[in-house]
């Protein structure tokens, strides 16, 4: 931990950004009072694959399907396809990788063997998790909803979508009619793949067919 005077921040502000990324701590003082402090930013321990499934083996149930379903509500007319999922497309576990909404929902059903060793989580499934919450007609299934919503914002520190993010999504609705599919229902899903496609990561899904016309785009693995 160090103390620098205000004048010293403004003349030196770029070697101390650089010792702050480094891990150092900066006081920054202005007549003698201190009037900011520089720390390194500190990423949350990601949990193992294993640790989450444990986890979410003691969690109350919480129905996927009936979340999609209340969602889809918001959006009249709109129909939502759902065909039998692709065959796993990578036999070796990743060290890292995004669950999609559906995944993280089921966690307490999965093998821990076929997600990878550290899984990542995007700010969209905390948004979904926060509308399912939401929208809950229920206390039991609100209750149930606001502790997987709590494991998650305890365990994760989400990876946002952010302006690349935005730039792909534009390319991954492209792709999705290209294929002669409709984006619409599945916008959530595809602000997911996006966040996963930028990062170079692989997308762990319960709905492979989600994400059917974006090879090349995102590698999406099936579980």
């Amino acid at each position: 931990m160090k103390t620098i005077t205000q004048r010293e921040f403004r003349n030196n502000s770029a070697a101390v950004m650089d010792a702050v990324e480094a891990g150092e701590t900066y006081h920054i003082t202005r007549n003698g009072i201190e009037v900011a402090e520089l720390r390194p930013l500190t990423r949350r321990r990601r949990p193992s694959a294993e640790q989450l499934v444990a986890r979410h083996r003691m969690l109350p149930h919480v129905d996927y399907a009936q979340m999609r379903a209340e969602a889809d509500e918001l959006f009249e007319g709109e129909e939502r396809v759902d065909d039998d999922p692709w065959e796993r497309r990578r036999a070796d576990r990743l060290p890292t990788g995004v669950l999609d909404t559906c995944t993280y929902i089921d966690l307490g059903t999965l093998n821990p063997e076929a997600l990878p060793v550290a899984p990542e989580l995007t700010a969209v499934t905390l948004a979904e998790l926060q509308r399912a919450v939401a929208m809950a007609k229920d206390p039991a299934a609100r209750a149930a909803r606001m502790e997987k919503l709590g494991a998650a914002v305890a365990d994760f520190d989400p990876l946002p979508f952010d302006g690349d993010a935005a730039a792909r999504y534009g390319t991954l609705i492209a792709l999705t009619i290209a294929a002669n599919r409709d984006p619409r229902p599945r916008r959530m899903d595809l602000m997911i793949a996006a966040i996963a496609s930028v990062r170079g990561l692989p997308l762990y899904t319960r709905n492979a067919d989600d994400f059917k016309g974006l090879e090349g785009a995102v590698a999406v693995v099936s579980v």
